[in-house]
């Protein structure tokens, strides 16, 4: 159990993305009209190996889409789940990546029919990703067996129909993230 006095809520900016998206401080958007898709969006938000335990969260508008964590060495061109230096959750699979391999499901499957609150408890001292969709617990997506010593960011890709129909709208999938997280009651 992780008690929520112990997290620190913390909220941070979109920092670093390939030209597929427009960065606007704390929320993105997929540009679309190309057919890559899951490159992912970089949060100003370092957490350095043992320097406690964060909570944060932001919400997607996106059914699409994988979320996770990275390292500042993360190829912001290349799709999350298939590339190093990136642990990520495909939310329509529940698939956990590791550096371009899938480790495990979640044990309970995200769908996210529009999108939803994705939040994630990062323990920096023992390198585990615990991840909640719509305040409810799904796994813990970084565990002992795949643990990060290493300062990660948080990170998102989104996709979408607009990879297959050129004529939908630009910039209306992706994230935004909450300014005033607020750890839950009880924790797993």
């Amino acid at each position: 159990m992780v008690n929520p006095k112990d997290v620190q809520p913390v909220a941070f900016e979109w920092t670093s993305a390939s030209d597929l998206y427009e960065l606007k401080g704390a929320s993105f958007a997929y540009k679309a009209g190309g057919a890559d898709q899951y490159r992912p969006v970089m949060g100003g938000l370092p957490m350095k190996p043992n320097s406690g335990l964060y909570f944060y969260e932001f919400r997607v508008n996106c059914d699409n889409t994988r979320v996770g964590i990275c390292t500042a060495e993360v190829d912001v061109r290349g799709e999350m789940g298939k590339i190093p230096k990136c642990w990520s959750i495909n939310l329509q699979t529940g698939a956990v990546e590791v550096n371009g391999v899938e480790v495990k499901r979640l044990w309970r499957l995200v769908t996210p029919v529009s999108g939803g609150v994705c939040a994630f408890i990062y323990d920096s001292n023992k390198g585990t990703l615990q991840f909640y969709f719509n305040e409810e617990f799904h796994g813990t997506a970084v565990n002992d067996a795949n643990a990060v010593h290493e300062t990660v960011f948080p990170c998102c890709g989104v996709a979408g129909v607009e990879a297959n129909n050129r004529n939908i709208g630009v910039g209306v999938k992706g994230a935004i993230v909450n300014p005033t997280p607020r750890p839950y009651r009880t924790f797993v």
